[in-house]
Order: structure tokens, then sequence, then C-alpha cells
């Protein structure tokens, strides 16, 4: 039972047969719809033959980020990217989540260097693209990044 307006990340890790930790796995990330949301697209799939619930999907895709990626850097900063929807209407909303919030970030293109992290931290990224009235175009695209530690950033 997940909570709805959730995110959550997770992170596989494996094993030896001797018990030593392997190399982890990158990271997913998932978001729970709000509560009213999840029981409208319940609704709509059961209406429609879209098993996404949006009853318009060309339009969603045309609007959706695509390649949004987020690497760290060095010890203190992490570079984010992606490409422009097919169908642009010029606002982005790109936060970041720190240990106890969402934070705004702005930058001037679709891609730039977030500063002033900390390090050996794992940074998670959202990205809404918006109708022209405003309202979000779809569900959020997220990426996620660790700031390097600082033995291993001085050594690069």
């Amino acid at each position: 039972n997940l909570q709805s307006s959730t995110v959550y990340v997770f992170r596989l890790n494996t094993f030896w047969s001797n018990g030593v930790p392997a190399c982890p796995s990158d990271f997913a990330i998932a978001e729970t719809l709000p509560k009213v949301l999840a029981e409208e697209t319940q609704n709509e799939e059961e209406n429609s033959n879209d098993a996404s619930g949006f009853k318009n999907t060309k339009e969603k895709v045309k609007l959706e980020p695509r390649h949004f990626t987020a690497t760290g850097v060095n010890a203190t900063s992490i570079y984010v990217s992606w490409k422009a929807p097919r169908k642009f209407n010029g606002k982005y909303d790109l936060t970041m989540k720190t240990k106890t919030q969402w934070m705004p970030i702005t930058l001037s293109s679709t891609e730039g260097h977030i500063s002033n992290l900390q390090s050996s931290t794992v940074y998670v990224f959202r990205l809404n693209t918006f109708w022209s009235n405003g309202v979000p175009a779809c569900p959020s695209d997220f990426a996620i990044a660790e700031t390097l530690p600082k033995v291993l950033a001085e050594e690069t």
C-alpha cells in the first residue's frame, strides 16, 4: 500500500555468494498519482481502449520531454538535460528533491549545471510540461543522480 502523490526511489543491491555487496544498480523512480486523478484514470481505463487512461495519447506524447537525464559531475554539482517536446509551448517546471522538500530549479535552456550540492548525495529531479492554459500536460518525467564523494571528485 503506497501513498498517493508520493515519489518512491528504488535501488536494487546485489550480493556475491559470500555476502559481499556487488555493484549497486541504477535507481528506478516512480510517483503515485494523486488520489483524485487515480480514480479518474481508473474510470477512464474502464471506458477507453487507451491503456494509459489518457483520452488523447498523440497530444500527450508530443508534450512529453524526451531523454531527461541527470549526471553527477563532481562532489557539488549535477548536470541535467532533456530534449524539448515536439509540441512545445515554452513552459517547463523543473524541481529537485532534497532530503526534506521539492525545490524549484531555474534554467535558461533545456540543460544546465545545478551547483552547491552536498557530496555523496542522491538527488531526484522532476520535470513537467504544461498545456497553453497552464495545466500540467502529462505525468512528470524523473531523473536521478548522485554527487560524487569528495575523495573521488578530487581524483578526477
